[in-house]
């Protein structure tokens, strides 16, 4: 059975300082997220760092640079990362497909 949670949005596409991808937690319980990671179609990689997510839960991941919460992460790039028509992957610490996204 594949744990709730989706690739809700991406905001602010081009811009580094703008550029945040929301991921929501839509099933029961907690879901810990330590070493999944986002991965486009170049390749480039996010590692979420210790991090769980409870019902209803979300989730923004920052494409540049801040200091990381509860709610928001921060890749520390410098240059942003997703393009239109760009898909998006969510592996498990496994490796495993959990959810995609293709950036309309």
């Amino acid at each position: 059975e594949q744990p709730g949670i989706v690739i809700e949005s991406v905001i602010g596409i081009g811009d580094v300082n703008s550029e945040v991808l929301l991921l929501k937690r839509t099933g029961e319980g907690e879901l810990t997220l330590t070493g999944w990671q986002l991965v486009d179609s170049e390749g480039n990689t996010y590692t979420f760092p210790g991090l769980t997510l409870y019902k209803g839960g979300a989730v923004q991941v920052h494409t540049g640079l801040g200091v990381n919460s509860v709610v928001d992460l921060y890749w520390g790039r410098d240059t942003p990362v997703w393009t239109v028509g760009e898909k998006i992957s969510l592996l498990d610490s496994t490796g495993t497909l959990i959810a995609s996204y293709t950036i309309p």
